[in-house]
């Protein structure tokens, strides 16, 4: 092989190196959109809130907005039409630059459209290759999805970071509500066994407030975003919400318990003695017989002394012993308490169908067309283990008495 030949093959090699950026995007020319709100017209249309991030103020530059004001760092445009992809085309009328949706963290959906049907609402996000299947996604409670799109959150800069940031912060610290993100909804749409639960968000206050700047300039916003209770689905529509005792218990069935409080009873006084859950493990299992369901949750969890208001001797190792036992109890009180609710709703959100038909494939192909039905009559054992690993730097509280 002579120099030449050499030198045209580096050559060559060298061009097809610097083809990187053929289909480069600038952000000038991009609008990008941290959260979408979905909801649904009378008219039948929908209504699409898109929060589009406003560059310069995100990155912390002097504020600006003209005549001594100050520019907000998201913007809200709005767009209706028939489908999601209409919807959009014509928002990206009113933009100067185009809608971008790589970096969309979260999907707020409209009670009233929660409580029609959600079924086909995710087809454009699992299509479109600009979107991820890792977008959390909310109930807007009690309201619609464009008023919390067009919340101003009082910490964060970018409000549907904010929301997110909240959902992961409660789902660790307080387990009361499910942590859902859109690979989970279009997981459940094609399952057979298992209903759909989403996270709900209220607006605690007036939801016009919270929209203006006004509402985080003062120590204390008349406005604010709170992620409350667990919605749950039947064929993909909306049929209840579930919050306290059922919350947890649902959370627990599921097995996403990552760390929570519980109030116990002690020497007669209500809920003097904290308990605080450090780790949960949820172990489900279907048994059949004679072409009969029934569905054994196993439960154990590990906790620490969190607090007491009660004259509690915890270097005793019988009181230690009662504190799990009621522990346990409750736990259990909590599971059930959930179970029951969504019996009643008719719904498996736990997916005791997927056990049934695990344990038993024959059996679940002839009870899987009915399920909701055969769902509320399939009884539910739960057994709970609870260990308490710490009580804190002081065993008995200063004002015990013997």
């Amino acid at each position: 092989m002579n120099v030449n030949r050499v030198l045209l093959i580096v050559f060559l090699m060298g061009i097809m190196m610097i083809t990187g950026c053929w289909n480069r995007r600038e952000l000038s020319e991009l609008s990008i959109v941290s959260a979408i709100g979905i909801d649904k017209l009378q008219d039948d249309e929908y209504l699409i809130s898109f929060q589009i991030i406003n560059p310069s103020e995100v990155a912390g530059k002097s504020p600006s907005g003209g005549a001594g004001g100050y520019s907000l760092p998201v913007n809200v445009y709005r767009g209706m039409g028939k489908t999601i992809r209409e919807a959009t085309l014509k928002a990206s009328q009113q933009l100067p630059r185009k809608i971008y949706f790589s970096h969309v963290r979260l999907v707020v959906i409209g009670e009233t459209l929660a409580q029609e049907g959600i079924q086909e609402l995710f087809d454009f996000f699992e299509r479109f290759f600009e979107s991820r299947l890792n977008i959390n996604v909310l109930v807007a409670r009690n309201g619609d999805a464009e008023s919390v799109i067009s919340f101003l959150s009082p910490i964060e800069k970018v409000p549907g970071n904010s929301v997110v940031d909240q959902i992961k912060l409660t789902t660790y610290v307080w387990s009361s509500n499910v942590n859902t993100e859109m690979v989970d909804v279009i997981k459940m749409i094609v399952s057979e066994g298992k209903e759909l639960s989403i996270s709900g968000i209220k607006i605690l206050g007036n939801p016009k407030i919270g929209g203006q700047q006004t509402n985080f300039r003062t120590s204390e916003p008349r406005a604010i975003l709170a992620i409350s209770g667990i919605a749950i689905f039947k064929d993909m529509k909306l049929v209840k919400w579930l919050d306290g005792d059922e919350a947890y218990g649902t959370v627990w069935t599921l097995n996403k318990m990552k760390s929570t409080m519980v109030s116990l009873d002690c020497q007669n006084k209500k809920n003097a003695l904290d308990i605080v859950v450090l780790r949960s493990k949820t172990r489900v299992q279907a048994k059949v017989k004679g072409e009969k369901p029934s569905i054994y949750i196993d439960i154990k969890e590990e906790s620490d002394v969190g607090e007491v208001r009660c004259g509690l001797d915890l270097s005793d190792p019988d009181e230690i012993m009662n504190i799990e036992k009621a522990l346990a109890e409750k736990t259990k009180r909590m599971v059930l308490a959930a179970v029951k609710e969504a019996q009643k709703a008719k719904s498996d959100i736990f997916g005791f169908g997927e056990y049934v038909n695990m344990e038993n494939p024959k059996t679940w192909k002839q009870l899987k067309d009915d399920w909701n039905t055969t769902f509320v009559e399939v009884p539910v054992n739960v057994t709970v283990t609870a260990y308490i690993r710490r009580t804190g730097l002081v065993t008995k509280p200063y004002f015990y008495k013997e």
